[in-house]
């Protein structure tokens, strides 16, 4: 059996550059960062290390260093075709910004939702757009927005008597059928 070529670590990539790690790091995350200058020939030299040593980030690692998933979660009750286009939409415009899109679908469940709303509590999502709510629970997101949870959170599509962020869609319109 053929074994495959280890992995070169950011370590190994930062002496042969004869740079640290941070600035291996700044530039293949791509990350404009204030504290760390790179001169564009370095930054370049760089680059072409990592393209030709096939070096890829840990999408972990990066997490805990900016403390940003770059994820958005997305709850909804069941994939309709207005939800579909939502999904296709924002993954479009999360694509463009280099974010990720995490679809919650509940199924109508309440214990789903709180399920969802629970596990975002580790920070798996930078922020939620809810666009599906389970009747009469609108009131129940406000506990999500303060400790212990401090979630961003956007309500779609869901009229709510308390000031809840929020942004009102018509259906009809966004699939063209008005």
């Amino acid at each position: 059996m053929e074994r495959r070529p280890r992995k070169p670590t950011l370590s190994e990539l930062a002496r042969k550059a004869g740079v640290s790690k941070t600035v291996v790091s700044v530039v293949a995350n791509r990350q404009e960062n204030r504290n760390v200058r790179v001169r564009e020939k370095k930054r370049q030299e760089i680059i072409r290390l990592i393209d030709r040593s096939r070096f890829v980030t840990s999408k972990t690692a990066w997490e805990l260093v900016s403390q940003r998933t770059n994820t958005i979660a997305v709850i909804l009750h069941k994939r309709t075709p207005y939800f579909s286009h939502l999904l296709e939409e924002l993954h479009k415009q999360a694509f463009e910004k280099e974010l990720e899109i995490m679809p919650c679908i509940t199924g109508g469940y309440a214990v789903r939702e709180e399920a969802y709303l629970n596990l975002m509590r580790d920070q798996r999502a930078d922020g939620i757009i809810i666009a599906a709510i389970v009747n009469g629970r609108a009131a129940h997101y406000m506990k999500f927005f303060s400790p212990p949870y401090n979630l961003k959170m956007l309500l779609i599509n869901e009229p709510t008597e308390k000031e809840l962020e929020k942004v009102i869609a018509d259906a009809r319109k966004t699939l063209g059928k008005d």
